[in-house]
């Protein structure tokens, strides 16, 4: 997806030059801002295709910028933190964040996820009419809205979240490995698993009626998860 615009939304220049620099190369458009208010404004005015955001910064902290953009955008962000900040990478993720990469990151680390989620987004687009709905129990995954839908209810998702559900449904009963989930849903190997258990946490608090029993995404000991195609 060359040519696509990124938002890059941290308050050390020397980070943005060096994040700026690699995407460009690489045939990217960005644009920085150093605080959460002229991003949040900058995304009013513009279309973006993906947000690299910092957690810290100087007048609103990073979740709650996330957390405004998910009110209003289903755009992949790619969330900054610190090697300590386990917490926040976890509350992000909660509010809406699809990855996260830890400072002190590669550059190019950073550029393999950025492809990785630009590309979800071309695969992930419109099917033919024909594969517009996708039934799953008493679940319907709509490709074309990337919204699930329960009964008569609507069920907001994030788009990495509809990406992980529809990986599992697409499975068809079939157990998903942690290794092969990021392969699906982050186009890579492997990663830390808590980015994994914590969607899943996520997913089940949207589509389980009990959360801490669910019905739909099972957890497979030693093994990774499934969809129960058996679940009414």
């Amino acid at each position: 997806m060359k040519g696509a615009r990124i938002l890059i939304v941290e308050d050390d220049p020397v980070i943005v030059e060096v994040i700026a620099q690699r995407l460009e190369h690489d045939g990217y458009e960005t644009e920085g801002y150093a605080l959460g208010r002229e991003a949040l404004e900058a995304i009013s005015k513009s279309n973006f295709d993906l947000v690299i955001l910092d957690i810290m910064l100087p007048d609103i902290d990073g979740i709650s910028v996330c957390r405004e953009i998910r009110r209003k955008s289903n755009i992949p962000i790619i969330m900054v933190t610190g090697r300590g900040d386990k917490l926040d990478r976890v509350v992000g993720l909660e509010v809406g964040a699809d990855d996260y990469v830890v400072k002190p990151f590669m550059s190019d680390e950073l550029l393999a996820r950025v492809r990785a989620h630009l590309r979800r987004v071309t695969d992930y687009a419109p099917r033919g009419v024909g594969e517009r709905i996708i039934n799953a129990g008493p679940l319907q995954l709509d490709m074309h809205a990337h919204q699930v839908i329960k009964g008569d209810q609507q069920i907001e998702v994030t788009p990495t979240e509809f990406r992980l559900l529809l990986a599992l449904v697409e499975a068809d009963g079939a157990v998903l490995s942690v290794p092969q989930i990021f392969q699906q849903v982050w186009g890579r190997d492997s990663g830390n698993q808590s980015l994994i258990e914590t969607h899943i946490y996520n997913l089940r608090r949207k589509i389980e009626k009990n959360p801490s029993a669910p019905t739909y995404v099972l957890t497979i000991r030693d093994a990774g998860y499934r969809f129960n195609t058996d679940a009414e």
